[in-house]
């Protein structure tokens, strides 16, 4: 059994991601857990049989206060934080591992393969953990980090409203968008000009708007970054819109929520607020999971 803890990857699972994540989520569960606007959809995302999960990890999803997923070019990362002794988790799942091909102890690790995934987990502080899959330069530069060398964190380069977002949300999830769309429609226009987007999830509203429902009303609040071409509020009203008259914008409530959105425009990028029904949100999230793949490493922690 593993007796030394290793080093703390940073202050906070966030602070453990390294640079480059395209695709950032970063949950405080325990923060969710106690909202009640918020517990059904992490009631709708937890995993839905717990004895295989602990029979797995060796620990019950409920453990698990904070986590933090990066998706990078090439390969995906996650970090765990919980009541659990991380080295004694790895250990675990090592024993599990039908191919075993890396066995490291500075800090405790394992690479091989569970069932058909292969996965590279580590202990990267006395109660967090790390899983990546394969293609693991990221999981390199965050174990680099837990061996104290000056490895930059993937918030260390956020502008500071963003990380003041990061720090008053239990939900956040933060998408590059550089690059992405063709600029030969109004909306790739704009969304050309994006440089990211921050989505944030609470049942406190920022505006002075009164939720419908107090404790299960959801105030969605998308925030885009960058500099924002003329008439990008109409272009972004149109978008909503789109949304909302999708099959989505149905499940999610989107379009009965309309009557709520707020957006704000200035010449750095734009504020977009919607009031959701909490409860519709969580309902839609087992149609959405069901159309997604579930084989990936880190999508198995949610299984």
């Amino acid at each position: 059994m593993t007796t030394a803890h290793p080093r703390d990857c940073g202050a906070s699972v966030a602070e453990c991601l390294p640079l480059g994540s395209r695709e950032t989520v970063l949950l405080d569960l325990d923060a969710m857990r106690r909202d009640p606007g918020l517990a059904p959809i992490l009631e709708a995302i937890r995993p839905r049989d717990l004895q295989a999960f602990e029979h797995t990890w060796s620990f019950r999803p409920d453990v698990v206060h904070s986590l933090a997923y990066g998706r990078y070019e090439p390969g995906e990362l996650v970090v765990l934080e919980g009541a659990f002794d991380a080295g004694a988790v790895v250990e675990h799942v090592g024993s599990r591992m039908n191919t075993l091909e890396i066995i490291d102890s500075d800090p405790p690790r394992r690479v091989g393969f569970l069932g058909a995934a292969r996965l590279d987990i580590a202990a990267v502080g006395a109660h967090r953990i790390a899983v990546g899959r394969e293609h693991g330069a990221a999981m390199m530069r965050l174990l680099a980090r837990v061996r104290g060398r000056p490895i930059p964190a993937y918030v260390d380069r956020l502008a500071p409203e963003a990380r003041r977002r990061l720090a008053s949300s239990p939900f956040v999830a933060v998408f590059a968008m550089d690059g992405r769309f063709p600029v030969d429609t109004d909306a790739g226009l704009v969304l050309s000009r994006v440089d990211s987007v921050i989505l944030t999830l609470a049942t406190d509203s920022w505006t002075n708007a009164t939720p419908v429902r107090p404790g299960q009303t959801l105030t969605a609040r998308l925030t885009v970054h960058g500099s924002l071409p003329a008439g990008a509020e109409q272009n972004l009203r149109g978008i909503v819109q789109a949304v909302a008259e999708s099959e989505y914008g149905g499940v999610f409530g989107i379009r009965d929520a309309l009557p709520t959105f707020l957006i704000r425009v200035d010449a750095h990028g734009a504020d977009l607020v919607l009031q959701l029904d909490a409860a519709h949100v969580a309902s839609a999230i087992p149609l959405l999971s069901a159309e997604t793949s579930t084989s990936q490493a880190p999508a198995e922690m949610r299984k």
